[in-house]
Formats: C-alpha cells, structure tokens, sequence
C-alpha cells in the first residue's frame, strides 16, 4: 500500500478503526484499478454498478465489504481523500529534510573532507619536492661560491706578496720585467676592488628561500658571474709570474756565477771562452730572451760548479765491471776508438757525479763512471797491467784542481768522453 493521510478524527466520529483500514484498502485498490474507474466515472455510471465491481474484487480475494463501505471508499476516492499531500516548502522543513538526513550528508561530508585533503597532499608533495630540490642546488652553488673565494682571497695575498717582492727587480732585467709587474700590480688593484663587491652570500633557511627564490637566485648567478671574471682576470695575472720569476732567478744565478768566474785563476783561452757565454747570458737577460739565457746561465753554473770541485780521475778496478772499452767510430765504421772507463773521486773518498759530455751523442748527462778517449798504446799498456795480477797498479789518469777548469791529466789521451758503452 501506498501512504496516504487522513482527516484528524474527531469525537463525533465512532467508525471503528478496522473499518477505517478497510476502506483506505479499498481506496488504494481503486487507485490501481485507475483507468478502469475512469473509464466508469467518464461513462457517468451510476454508483451501484462501481460498488458491485469493487465487491466483485474483493470477493474473488475472500474479503467481505459491505456497500456501505465500498461506497465510501468511492466517495473518498472523488474528494481525494487519503491522498499524500506534501507540505508546504519552508525553513523548518528543510531543517526537517537535512536531519533526516543527516547521516547521509555526514558520510558525504567525510568522503567530501578525505578527497580534499587527499588532493591537497597530492599538490602539496610535488611542490615541497621541487622545493627542497631548488633549495639544495642554490645551497650547493652558494658552498661553492664561498669555496671559490676563499682560494681567490688566497691567490690575491699570494700574488700580492710576490708582487712586493719583486717590487726592484735585479738591475739586469728591470727593463723586461717592468710592464709585467706593472700589469700584475694593475690586475691586483683591479682583484681587490672586484673582491670587495663580492660579499660572502649565505643560503639562509629554505623557507626564506622559497619566499624570495628568484632574488636569491639572481643575487647568486651575478656573483658567480663576477667571480668568473675575476678567476679569468687572476689566471692571467698568475700566468705572468713564470716568465718574470724565471729572469729573476736566472739573473740571481748569473750574477753569482760571474762573480765566482771573475775571482778564477783561468787560462787565456778558458777566459776567452768563459767570457763568450757570459755575454751571451747578460744579452738574453737584458733582452727577457728565456730560450737563450737559460742554457747560457746554465753553461755558466756547470762551469762554477767545476771550479769549485777538486778531485782525481781513476781507472776502475772492480770485479765484473770493465776497465776499458773500444768502439767504432761514428764516421769510421772500419776504425776503432779506445777508452778507459774512470771515476771521479773527491778529496773525502767519495765518488762524485759530474756533468759529461757525450761525444758520441752529443748531450750532456750527470753521470758517476765515464769514459775517457785515449791512445790504442796507452789502452794496451793498462789492459796488460790488469792481465798481469788482476789489478790496475797504475790507475791515476788526471788530476782536478780547485779553481781550475781542466783535468791535467797523467797519462796522454786524444780528447773526448762517452757515458754509455756495452759492458
């Protein structure tokens, strides 16, 4: 059955109740069967013939009404009687309508509430990611930045110090060295300056950051920008310090070098000689000439060094090792050049390391065993001297003496040394 509503009773009204529920029964039967009672009501039937169909039906259900009854089921079916009436739209039903409900809108609420809070983390998280990601590259650019500065700060005192140093370069090179200390003098001025707007930037909170990212960023990128600059101008200012630190320290050697020539007891032709390379050293100096100062200062430092040296050629006598060796000449395949390999040994015993040049390859090598060219007689004689007994009895060869150039040597030889033979 359908709900309907009914009239409110009042005291006058003794139908019993069982009745009442029959005839809203048959009301409602009468709703169903509405096409069939409007077809009668439209054919203006009279009354009786719809009770005794609506008795028929009832009486095929086992259910005894009487006409009394049908006929005031009729009759409330023409004054639509026990029909729902829905009330009248207002605030108080509507607040009806949300408490009836009220579960219903709690558990859309709540699905409501999840979905939003789920989407938020869902934009949230992406977000705090690329964050924290933009923060940790500018804090790392900002470490670099710092570390960068630091070394700048350090190649600037550095450079600075050297600078003062060399403030009065040796008189020798005053005049080649002076644009390059001028310029590097010029580029510190400028590093310093560069320096002092490069404030030390600190990467601060990441909530900071985030608040005032692309400032930040921008403040960053213009110093790295003017800390790329300046790196290039210091590495350029650096680069000039090789050139000015080489002259001043092969002028320092060329002038302590001469002084030990000048005191030396030489003869005329070593004079003459040594005299041709300082010239040529003081030139290259004077004109910043590198390629040619440093292996004419050198020159003069091997020849310092062997005035000072005082010391005596012997022919080596050892077990397994050879007293003398003999090689064809480079530009005589058929002919033979015969040596006696020596050592130098130094008034204390030791042996000494000497620069010798080989003539065979023509380059200079430190070396402490040598050989030295001398005469086939005078190689037979020192080869039968060993055969005798197994010993050199007669190993002196020469003699070095301080504050002179030249070996004198004992034994006659025909000039010339090589470093490296067959053993």
């Amino acid at each position: 059955m359908i709900p309907v509503t009914t009239a409110p009773r009042t005291a006058a009204d003794t139908t019993p109740l069982d009745e009442v529920m029959l005839a809203m029964d048959i009301v409602d039967t009468l709703r169903h069967e509405r096409s069939t009672v409007d077809r009668e009501l439209e054919a203006d039937l009279r009354d009786d013939a719809l009770v005794a169909r609506i008795r028929q039906i009832y009486s095929d259900q086992g259910i005894a009404v009487t006409d009394e009854l049908v006929r005031k089921g009729v009759e409330a079916l023409k004054q639509d009687r026990f029909t729902y009436q829905p009330p009248k739209p207002s605030f108080a039903l509507r607040l009806a309508h949300v408490y009836i409900a009220r579960w219903q809108w709690l558990r859309r609420l709540l699905l409501t509430s999840l979905l939003l809070g789920a989407g938020w983390v869902l934009w949230q998280l992406p977000q705090q990611w690329r964050d924290h990601r933009a923060y940790s590259a500018y804090s790392t650019r900002v470490d670099a930045l710092s570390e960068q500065l630091a070394d700048i700060d350090r190649r600037i005192e550095r450079l600075d110090r050297w600078h003062a140093a060399r403030s009065e370069p040796l008189a020798l090179i005053r005049e080649p060295v002076a644009g390059q200390l001028d310029a590097i003098k010029s580029a510190v001025s400028s590093l310093r300056q560069r320096r002092a707007a490069l404030q030390s930037l600190d990467s601060g909170t990441a909530e900071a950051y985030r608040d005032n990212a692309d400032a930040a960023d921008r403040r960053l990128g213009d110093a790295e920008a003017l800390l790329a600059e300046s790196a290039v101008l210091l590495a350029t200012a650096e680069a000039r310090l090789h050139p000015v630190e080489t002259l001043d320290q092969l002028a320092a050697r060329f002038e302590s070098a001469a002084a030990v020539l000048a005191a030396a007891s030489l003869q005329a032709n070593e004079r003459s000689a040594i005299d041709a390379v300082l010239v040529q050293a003081e030139s290259a100096l004077r004109a910043g000439n590198l390629a040619l100062a440093q292996p004419a200062v050198a020159r003069l430092d091997q020849i310092g060094t062997q005035l000072g040296l005082a010391y005596e050629l012997r022919i080596v006598s050892a077990d397994g090792v050879r007293s003398g060796v003999w090689r064809h000449p480079v530009d005589n395949p058929q002919g033979r050049n015969f040596y006696l390999v020596v050592e130098a040994i130094a008034e204390d015993g030791g042996r000494l390391t000497l620069p010798i040049l080989n003539e065979e390859t023509q380059q200079i090598e430190s070396v402490s065993r040598f050989a030295v060219r001398v005469p086939e007689a005078v190689y037979e004689e020192v080869k039968a001297d060993k055969l005798d007994n197994g010993l050199i009895d007669q190993a002196l060869v020469g003699r070095k003496q301080r504050g002179v150039l030249e070996v004198q040597f004992d034994r006659p030889v025909a000039g010339g040394y090589i470093t490296r033979w067959e053993q």
